[in-house]
């Protein structure tokens, strides 16, 4: 397996967490949002059970009818909150989750990195060309790097 074909499966199976953790993100954030939502509904309904108790104009039966349809109305928008608390929950695990594993392949890319850094001085070891010695100062050229380096030795 050649050192392109390992560096590419690194950096897919990484673009692959981070795709898979910008779904997760997305979908915490539109149960955040539908939370919202359901919060104020709530709010509404309540208001307008109160408002139906508080109608002195509504005989019995009307009151009444119009009472158990805003309460089972209130009941359904509870549990569909409820309901989203509990993915909102999930959701925060899934993000963790995505998010942990991104981060171990974000480190799985950098330690690739650094392994492709520190193989490549031994892949091309730099002999040194030429040696002079110049008073007190050495003076080499290596392989692949192109100028002299100066080395004083005092």
């Amino acid at each position: 397996m050649s050192a392109n074909f390992s560096n590419k499966m690194v950096l897919d199976a990484a673009s692959s967490r981070i795709d898979q953790l910008d779904v997760a993100l997305a979908k915490f954030d539109g149960l955040g949002e539908q939370k919202t939502k359901l919060e104020t509904d709530l709010k509404s309904a309540q208001s307008q059970e109160e408002t139906i108790l508080s109608n002195e104009l509504l005989s019995h039966d009307a009151g009444a009818t119009q009472l158990a349809q805003f309460r089972a109305l209130l009941d359904v928008v509870k549990r569909r909150l409820e309901n989203v608390t509990q993915k909102i929950a999930e959701g925060q695990k899934a993000v963790f989750d995505t998010g942990s594993l991104a981060m171990e392949a974000a480190f799985s890319v950098w330690a690739k990195l650094r392994e492709n850094r520190e193989e490549r001085p031994r892949l091309c070891s730099p002999s040194i060309l030429c040696c002079r010695r110049i008073g007190l100062c050495h003076f080499a050229k290596c392989g692949r790097i192109q100028f002299w380096l100066s080395r004083s030795f005092h």
